[in-house]
């Protein structure tokens, strides 16, 4: 059967096997598998279950052992709040390189079952696979999807994070110029952000620019008040 490089768990399928683990303190394979009702820790299903924990970058298993990482503690324990706690989310959400690819496609936005295929096949090459395994996927998709939206909600100014976006160091302070034909560049302070060029980023590079516009006006008054006085 022909298949795609993804997990085979839903996000929120994941989280409660990752709140098993802790909740248990389990470190030990055996008992986990017994913990989520398998008969041992060489099934097929509980093996699969490991591999979609792991492909979110939310434990390590080696040597029969598995333990949660720093990026699975923020989720269940996040000193920052339920910001932090989305934002560790949508982190490993978009560690799987597919949803990572089709966050940025779809512009983080819903798709239909019968169109998704496309995607699919865009992303990945393979005809057969991204027919056979839209439904799936798009299971896959609208669970993340529900995380990711509400890690974009509680970002500064309701701002996507823009570690997906491209972000790098450059060395001077820029302005806003078009790169290409499909893409928008912003550069400010020490931070370089590449957009594609659609509707949505347009209006984020505008709400960016009033932002930090009033940001400036409101500490250029405070100067001027403290001259005054």
């Amino acid at each position: 059967m022909a298949s795609i490089d993804r997990p085979w768990q839903k996000f929120s399928e994941v989280l409660d096997i990752v709140g098993v683990i802790y909740a248990n303190k389990i470190e030990n394979l055996e008992n986990l598998a017994l913990k989520l009702g398998h008969k041992t820790a060489n099934s097929g299903g509980f093996n699969i279950k490991v591999a979609s924990i792991a492909k979110y970058g939310l434990a390590d298993r080696s040597k029969g052992k598995i333990h949660l990482t720093p990026l699975a503690l923020k989720i269940l324990m996040p000193i920052g709040g339920e910001k932090e706690k989305y934002e560790a989310c949508r982190e490993a959400i978009l560690a799987v390189p597919l949803l990572k690819r089709l966050y940025e496609r779809l512009d983080g936005q819903d798709v239909r079952e019968d169109d998704l295929w496309g995607h699919l096949y865009e992303i990945s090459g393979d005809r057969e696979a991204s027919i056979q395994q839209a439904g799936a996927v798009f299971g896959i998709w609208r669970d993340a999807l529900t995380y990711l939206r509400m890690a974009d909600k509680l970002s500064p100014s309701g701002q996507r994070a823009v570690d997906w976006r491209n972000a790098e160091a450059v060395p001077q302070p820029g302005d806003l110029v078009v790169k290409d034909g499909s893409m928008i560049r912003l550069e400010t302070g020490d931070v370089l952000l590449r957009l594609p060029k659609t509707a949505a980023n347009i209006d984020l590079i505008i709400s960016a620019l009033a932002t930090m516009k009033t940001s400036l006006t409101a500490s250029g008054s405070e100067r001027n008040e403290g001259e005054e006085k």
